[in-house]
């Protein structure tokens, strides 16, 4: 998946509270502000893939926050090998970090959650700081209700060649399968 460029956003950073650094990009409300809306991205979606969004939210007076989890996107390390995180840290620190940066006064905040953005919301700890969540994409990913063949394809891929793979790197080489984003292996663990 090919990042989207952020044109028409603010680059910023994030910090979590462990105090790592998140890329994030700010896109704010044209006129008048009516709420805001923080994106929860899907597992190897870099944020890019959400500007559209963004900027359509925005002509309807919306201001969203978009961000990369830690090991994604603009919030990866110099090297994945080694670098410890799980998606556990992807909810609680990194996207609990968007939420308390976006919270402010008595305007509304919205939690857009994606795939695992929309998982995530159940594992916030600052949850009731959102006025409301629009979830979507969000299933089980269990290949077992998958039609065939792509139950198969799935199986295989988790089962035989993604192991493979990941021993040979040391982490979730995503990209060269042309899925996504490469993954921390925390992150590949937690999800298989």
């Amino acid at each position: 998946m090919n990042a989207i460029p952020t044109h028409s956003g603010q680059t910023l950073t994030l910090v979590a509270q462990d105090g790592y650094r998140l890329g994030a990009v700010f896109y704010r409300a044209h006129g008048n502000e009516t709420a805001r809306i923080v994106v929860g991205s899907a597992t190897g979606v870099p944020q890019g893939f959400y500007r559209r969004f963004a900027e359509f939210a925005n002509a309807r007076g919306y201001s969203v926050l978009t961000m990369d989890y830690r090991g994604v996107g603009a919030s990866r390390p110099a090297r994945l090998k080694g670098f410890e995180m799980s998606f556990l840290d992807w909810a609680t620190l990194d996207l609990a970090a968007a939420v308390d940066h976006f919270a402010a006064d008595a305007t509304p905040l919205y939690l857009v959650g994606h795939s695992f953005g929309g998982h995530a919301l159940g594992l916030l700890p600052n949850h009731e700081r959102l006025a409301g969540a629009y979830l979507f994409g969000v299933g089980a990913g269990w290949h077992g209700w998958m039609p065939q063949p792509e139950r198969t394809r799935i199986w295989l891929a988790w089962n035989v060649l993604l192991p493979m793979m990941t021993r040979w790197k040391g982490y979730m080489p995503w990209k060269l399968l042309g899925a996504g984003e490469d993954l921390p292996l925390g992150v590949y663990r937690d999800w298989r």
